[in-house]
């Protein structure tokens, strides 16, 4: 509600923070919260401090008054020293004719100041913000964290789709829990910013280092590490892939050294049909069914980080019948988020990734297989100016824009689009592809007329 140049109420979209008078100008920002009763100083102090948290990212004088309306006392908060203190009256007329100075002839769109992106960074796409904690939580994530945390629950899942901010919350536990007693198993290849975390005091492996047995002599030299570096929290992500034998083989270190087990996992997320296996769901219900007293589940449903356009389109390109179940102005967007062009050439597509690149666009190619040369999905992945990434390396990150290639390995069949048949799984690797896009997605179509007039009339409908 905007009412006098105040806004009332303002909620961040997609994160859930509120604020109960905000009055920003294109330098000076006044924040005023209102209480009927205040019990604690230090609860109005942490209030202030997570507001500021906030709104510091907007680049501006930042001023926050909380008003106790039972003893008409105003509390201002002191951000070099994160401190409340007690002010007078004039002081708050002072910041307010200073707001209404700075706030003539300006209007500002909140919505466009607040932009989740800016808050909800990515761990490896954005590793110097995350490690220096410029980022926030949402509520959700800040409650997922805290029960975690205080619940004596040795067996923990956390479910989300990709754009929850799964792996923001799980690296965020990780930092705060304790770097050198805290094991992250990352089920996929290490990227970059892994690579730099592990630079900066995290311990985070990947799967392939766990063995599928308690018979491989490898078991008793980790577990001894184990010992060594008094290890209390195993955090598996994306443990929706890991295998059955590397599990059972966690578990029982679990087990013995009374480990808290931290486990997140997104089920529309695999590459290969072998990994449909969901171990991690039969540990879940096991837990459930043997030990509910130990479990902990939560579920991340709400998706923060992608952009709600991208995600009605990727719905929308797997099941056109859904297309008219959305509202008819986000459908009337999509095109502003989602672009398609079709050649019938392979000079012509490497050409135009080529161009992309220079663009700073994100060409992910789809993973081949090591053991078939003939395989079928070699013939949609073209030549690139950058490093090839493809959709093994990209698990977990997110790209500002991301362009794919569809060709003939794509198709139509009773309502659904469908992938030929590869070693790794096509439609879900185009699934990991497409979410990994936070800003905008490139769709290039080679030489297959049929799915691109589809798919054109999807985007501009």
């Amino acid at each position: 509600m905007y009412s006098r140049d105040y806004y009332i109420n303002y909620k961040i979209p997609q994160i859930g923070k509120e604020f109960d008078l905000l009055k920003i100008s294109k330098e000076f920002i006044l924040n005023i919260e209102l209480k009927s009763k205040v019990d604690q100083i230090e609860k109005i102090k942490a209030q202030q401090n997570k507001n500021y948290k906030y709104l510091k990212f907007l680049d501006r004088d930042v001023n926050i008054v909380t008003f106790d309306s039972q003893k008409s006392i105003f509390y201002e908060y002191d951000i070099k020293n994160e401190k409340t203190k007690i002010v007078e009256k004039e002081r708050i007329i002072e910041l307010i004719s200073r707001c209404v100075i700075n706030c003539e002839n300006c209007e500002i769109s909140l919505d466009e100041l607040f932009k989740p992106k800016n808050y909800l960074v990515s761990p490896f796409n954005k590793t110097d913000e995350f490690l220096e904690n410029k980022y926030v939580l949402t509520q959700q994530q800040e409650k997922i964290i805290n029960e975690i945390n205080k619940k004596d629950t040795q067996y923990n899942f956390i479910k989300g789709d990709a754009g929850t901010g799964k792996s923001l919350l799980i690296y965020d536990f990780a930092k705060k829990a304790g770097l050198k007693n805290t094991l992250i198993i990352h089920v996929g290849k290490l990227n970059s910013g892994h690579n730099k975390l592990n630079m900066n005091g995290f311990n985070i492996k990947a799967v392939r280092i766990i063995p599928k047995s308690n018979q491989d002599p490898l078991t008793s030299v980790i577990e001894a590490s184990f010992v060594q570096e008094n290890i209390r929290y195993i955090i598996i992500d994306e443990s929706q892939r890991i295998n059955a034998g590397q599990l059972k083989v966690i578990v029982e270190w679990v087990k013995k050294y009374n480990i808290k087990l931290i486990c997140s996992y997104d089920l529309q997320q695999y590459l290969h049909n072998n990994e449909t296996n969901f171990s991690v769901i039969k540990l879940y219900d096991f837990i459930l069914k043997n030990a509910p007293e130990k479990l902990y589940n939560a579920n991340l449903g709400k998706k923060i980080r992608t952009n709600k356009y991208l995600s009605a389109f990727v719905k929308c390109l797997y099941t056109p019948s859904k297309f008219d179940s959305f509202k008819n102005d986000i459908k009337a967007e999509i095109k502003f988020y989602v672009d398609i062009e079709f050649y019938g050439s392979t000079d012509d597509v490497e050409k135009t990734i080529k161009i992309l690149e220079h663009d700073s666009w994100k060409y992910i190619r789809y993973t081949e297989s090591n053991y078939n040369s003939q395989d079928r999905i070699k013939t949609a992945n073209v030549e690139s100016n950058s490093i090839c990434v493809n959709s093994h390396d990209v698990i977990g990150q997110e790209f500002e824009k991301v362009v794919v290639v569809l060709d003939n390995n794509f198709f139509y069949k009773d309502g659904e689009l469908c992938g030929s048949d590869s070693y790794y799984n096509c439609e879900m690797m185009l699934y990991e592809n497409l979410t990994r896009a936070i800003g905008k997605i490139k769709i290039i179509i080679h030489d297959n007329l049929e799915l691109y007039r589809i798919i054109y009339k999807l985007i501009y409908n």
